[in-house]
C-alpha cells in the first residue's frame, strides 16, 4: 500500500509502524526526502532525485539518532549536488575506496594463497609498519617510505636486508591492493607506488648475498648441539629431528616441518614434499640416516598427520627458536637457510654434477637444449645423496673415515647406519 506523502515530524516518524515489506513514507515539505521502514521497524532518512536521468536514493542517517529537522537540512544539501549531475553515493564508495587502511590491505594480500612461510615472513616485516596500519594507503608518502627505510636500516635489530624486505613487501602490498581496488573504469587506487622512490632515489640498501655455511670442522660443534643442546625446549625431539632432516637432505626447514606421513614411503624409500616453493611436488630418496630417524619419529609422532609432531599432535611451525638456543651454545650464527648451503657445500666437495644438484634442490634444470631431455629419477639421486649424507656424517664425527660404501636400497639392514 502506497503511502500518502505528509509533513515529516517527530510524532510522525515515531507512529510510523513496520509492514510485511519495506515502505517509504515521504516529506510535503521537501520533493524527495522521506524516511524508509524496514520490516523489522529500522527508520532511515533518504533522499531521492535523479542524476544524469539515473534514479539515485541516498540514505542519509537513521532516527533517533539523527532528528527529522537534522535529516531535512542534510537532504536540502544534497538538491544541488544531485542537480548538477553529482552522485553523493559514487563520492561515498570513492571516499571508501580512497580510506582504504593499509592492515586491510595487507589481510587481503595475505588471502592469495601464499606459502605460509611467505605469509609469517610477510606479518613480520609489517611490525615495522604497525604505527601505519590505520593510515589509508593514499596517504603513504614517497617521503615516508625513505625515511623509514633509513629508521628500519639502522635499528639495533634489524638489518639493510631487513629494511629492503620490508619494502619489497609493501611495494607488492600496495600493487595488489591498488589494483584490486580500482574504479569500475579500471583507474587504480594509486597513481603511483610511493616504494618507487627507493629507486628513483638509488636508497636502497647493497646487500652482499648471504654465503655463510657450515663449515667442516664447525659440524661437529653443531651437531652436538642439535642431538644435546635442545633439552628443555617444548619441541626439542621435533625440533632435533627436523634440522637433522634438513641438513641431510638440502629441504628447507620450512619445508621439512611441514613434511606428512602421506609423503613417506619408506617401502619404496622416497620422500615427498607436495606443492614446494617452486609450486612443484620434490621427491627424494630416503637414505640411511633419514630411514633411523623417520623410524624414531614413527613412534614420536603416534598416528598424528604430520611427521614433526609430539604425540598430543602439536608441532613447531618454525625453527628459529631452535636456531636460537643453538646460537647461544656454540656461538655459531647460523641461519636455516645455512643448512640448505652446508648441503650444497658438502655437494660440491664431492663432485656431484650440477644437473643432479639441481634435481635434489628442486631446481629448474635449465633451458638448454640437453637439459630439455633430462630426466632424473628418484633411484638416480639415491647414490650421491647417500654420499652427501655419509659426508656430512663424518664431519659430525658420527661415521668413521672409513665408511661403508653405499649399497642399494635392498641390502641394506636398518639399525647398521653407524
Amino acid at each position: 500500500m502506497k503511502s500518502t506523502a505528509v509533513k515529516l515530524t517527530k510524532s510522525v516518524v515515531e507512529s510510523l509502524e513496520p509492514r510485511n515489506k519495506q515502505y517509504t513514507q515521504r516529506d510535503t515539505s521537501l520533493t524527495g526526502f522521506g524516511v524508509r521502514v524496514s520490516p523489522k521497524g529500522t527508520k532511515s532518512f533518504v533522499y531521492e532525485n535523479r542524476v544524469n536521468g539515473r534514479f539515485k536514493r541516498v540514505t542519509i542517517g537513521r532516527f533517533p539518532a539523527l532528528t527529522v529537522d537534522q535529516a531535512r537540512k542534510m537532504a536540502s544539501k544534497l538538491v544541488g549536488d544531485m542537480v548538477q549531475g553529482i552522485d553523493p553515493n559514487s563520492q561515498k564508495q570513492e571516499a571508501k575506496r580512497r580510506g582504504l587502511p593499509l592492515k586491510q590491505a595487507v589481510d587481503e594480500y595475505l588471502e592469495r594463497g601464499l606459502k605460509e612461510d611467505t605469509k609469517k615472513d610477510v606479518v613480520r616485516a609489517m611490525k615495522h609498519l604497525s604505527d601505519w596500519m590505520d593510515k589509508p594507503i593514499t596517504e603513504i608518502t614517497p617521503a615516508m617510505t625513505v625515511q623509514r627505510h633509513k629508521k628500519i636500516s639502522k635499528g639495533a635489530k634489524s638489518s639493510g636486508a631487513r629494511a629492503n624486505l620490508v619494502m619489497r613487501y609493501l611495494r607488492a602490498i600496495l600493487n595488489f591492493a591498488s589494483k584490486r581496488h580500482a574504479t569500475a573504469e579500471g583507474v587504480p587506487l594509486l597513481v603511483s607506488n610511493p616504494v618507487q622512490r627507493l629507486s628513483a632515489e638509488k636508497a636502497w640498501n647493497r646487500v652482499k648475498r648471504r654465503r655463510t655455511f657450515i663449515q667442516p670442522h664447525q659440524m661437529q660443534q653443531w651437531y652436538q648441539a642439535v642431538t644435546e643442546g635442545l633439552i628443555g625446549m617444548r619441541f626439542e625431539l621435533e625440533y632435533r629431528d627436523c634440522l637433522l632432516l634438513s641438513m641431510m637432505t638440502g629441504v628447507r626447514p620450512g619445508e621439512a616441518i611441514s613434511l606428512r606421513w602421506s609423503g613417506v614411503d619408506l617401502a619404496a624409500g622416497v620422500l615427498t614434499f607436495p606443492d614446494t616453493k617452486n609450486h612443484s611436488d620434490h621427491r627424494l630418496p630416503i637414505t640411511r640416516f633419514i630411514r633411523e630417524l623417520l623410524t624414531g619419529r614413527q613412534s614420536l609422532s603416534g598416528a598424528h598427520e604430520f611427521v614433526f609432531s609430539n604425540q598430543g599432535g602439536q608441532r613447531p611451525k618454525e625453527v628459529r627458536g631452535a636456531m636460537e638456543r643453538i646460537e647461544e651454545l656454540t656461538g655459531l650464527h647460523v641461519m636455516p637457510t645455512d643448512l640448505r648451503r652446508t648441503f650444497i657445500t658438502a655437494a660440491e666437495r664431492l663432485d656431484i654434477g650440477p644437473y643432479t644438484l639441481k634435481a635434489m634442490l628442486n631446481h629448474a634444470i635449465g633451458d638448454d637444449v640437453t637439459a630439455g631431455y633430462l630426466v632424473i629419477t628418484v633411484d638416480r639421486l639415491r647414490e650421491p645423496m647417500q654420499r652427501i649424507e655419509d659426508a656430512l656424517l663424518r664431519d659430525a664425527g658420527v661415521l668413521p673415515t672409513n665408511v661403508l660404501p653405499f649399497e642399494p636400497l635392498g641390502s641394506q639392514r636398518l639399525g647398521e647406519m653407524v
